[in-house]
């Protein structure tokens, strides 16, 4: 009896020294209330107060919103420093694209001169004397103004990554390197960035911006790489995607219809209504459209916006993890060459379509099954308005840790550190950064962007400019 309770007690003192082990590797620092605010008196608050927001429903067109996030803490680890750093960011809040513009107008047009509204009533009021935000001038463009201003927001973004890793840049002796798809808005959006994190500095003469072409004529040295994929088809499940029901679309267009008679909206001016809502908070702020829909309406948007991501630019798409792996495949190289051999700071700018190959490619928030089309897969972590919001960040972090010497990756999505699948045993739930550029290679299986998407041997190989930027 002895013998079998010294068993248990030895065995009770092992299993706590693993508990208190493992509480020690979750924390850097003790949990405050600060972090969350003081509610009514109490320290933490009680309820889920983004349980909606419509920010996270907005189908990427709405203004930027942090990822909900795992609990996990953005700061670096301890023992560790950040000794490289790569961001990709989606240009900032802008206008709509033209074509989508030329769509809102004939709308407008249309609800402006019903001959059949007698009287305006109801939540549709507002059109009578509704003034459009844009003109064709500003199509394509990032926003300038208003609480969601593009250019602000980007610049806001340079001061930020100044303040965390200004360590790593000496403005006495070193050029910062900016790499920038080539379309105005997001050239507009590198430059606003980089103002901010050389605000410090004041001297544009920092700044080496590397404008890539989005053109096919690049070959891999490109940020925009499905434009140089041949065999890449944007619809190839169009057909697939045509199954998910629109009938809250119908539902909410009758509603509309009931409230403020006359109007004969259809469930596609719905659609186009709730579109506007987030072009309209990029540019004036105003909900006035946001508000014509209920919560249910929002979340099945949402869905239908994370649909056609998922199979046109992601996991669901037969290339995307190889068009996203051009990028992924570089930064991965570049973490495991260490700043001291290729540079410390890697900062680029592209677009949405861009970004989810490359989330796929690293195989961040991945579902065990492909989304449904059948229904809204509550349960999936892919939501494109938290993953490519305007201003999307994706941020890996070369963590360097004095405990064992090693290099580790580590992703912060949109200010939320987004932990990799089997690879996050690491400081900080990082991935170790030999293993993390050997998932993006399995996830190839085998193949290479080149390979899959053709690229002529007379063009770049590889996301070259990385490498050879010219000061």
């Amino acid at each position: 009896m002895i013998v079998g309770s010294l068993n248990v007690t030895v065995l009770s003192i092992a299993a706590l020294l693993i508990v208190l082990l493992s509480i020690s590797t979750l924390t850097t620092k003790p949990l405050s209330s600060s972090v969350l605010g003081s509610v009514g008196g109490k320290p933490y608050p009680q309820t889920s107060t983004e349980q909606f927001n419509v920010l996270r429903f907005g189908g990427a067109l709405a203004p930027y919103v942090s990822h909900h996030g795992y609990g996990v803490g953005p700061e670096t680890p301890e023992d560790c420093v950040v000794d490289q750093v790569h961001l990709l960011m989606r240009h900032g809040e802008r206008y709509p694209t033209y074509d989508s513009g030329k769509r809102f107008e004939k709308l407008l047009n249309k609800l402006q001169k019903l001959s059949n509204v007698e009287t305006y009533t109801g939540p549709l009021a507002f059109i009578k004397d509704y003034k459009y935000f844009a003109t064709d001038e500003d199509y394509e463009l990032e926003t300038h103004s208003g609480p969601y201003n593009g250019l602000e927001d980007s610049y806001k973004v340079g001061l930020k990554f100044r303040e965390k890793y200004g360590h790593l840049f000496d403005d006495q002796n070193e050029v910062l390197p900016v790499f920038s798809a080539g379309q105005e808005r997001v050239v507009d959006t590198a430059k606003s960035f980089a103002k901010g994190f050389l605000a410090k500095s004041a001297n544009d003469s920092l700044l080496s911006l590397q404008a890539l072409p989005e053109s096919s004529a690049q070959g891999a040295n490109t940020l925009t790489a499905a434009t140089s994929c041949k065999p890449f088809d944007y619809s190839e499940n169009d057909e697939l995607l045509s199954k998910y029901s629109t009938k809250y679309l119908e539902k909410a267009a009758n509603r509309l219809n009931r409230l403020s008679p006359g109007f004969n909206i259809d469930a596609d001016d719905a659609f186009q209504m709730m579109s506007l809502c987030g072009f309209e908070l990029n540019v004036r702020g105003d909900p006035v459209w946001c508000k014509l829909f209920t919560k249910d309406e929002w979340v099945a948007f949402g869905y239908q916006r994370d649909l056609d991501f998922y199979y046109r630019a992601s996991y669901g798409h037969s290339l995307a993890v190889a068009i996203g792996s051009n990028y992924a495949n570089a930064t991965a190289t570049l973490l495991k060459e260490g700043p001291s051999e290729v540079g410390k700071l890697f900062f680029s700018f592209s677009h949405d379509t861009d970004i989810t190959p490359v989330v796929a490619a690293m195989g961040l928030l991945q579902s065990a099954s492909h989304l449904s089309v059948d229904q809204i897969d509550f349960f999936s972590p892919f939501k494109c308005s938290q993953i490519v919001p305007m201003g999307a960040k994706v941020v890996v972090e070369r963590l360097k840790c004095s405990t064992d010497g090693k290099a580790y990756a580590r992703i912060i999505l949109n200010d939320s550190v987004i932990p990799l699948a089997n690879c996050s045993d690491g400081p900080g739930f990082s991935c170790e950064v030999n293993d993390y550029h050997e998932r993006i290679i399995r996830g190839l299986k085998g193949t290479t962007y080149t390979e899959v998407c053709q690229i002529d041997e007379d063009l770049p190989q590889s996301l070259e400019v990385y490498w050879n930027w010219s000061k």
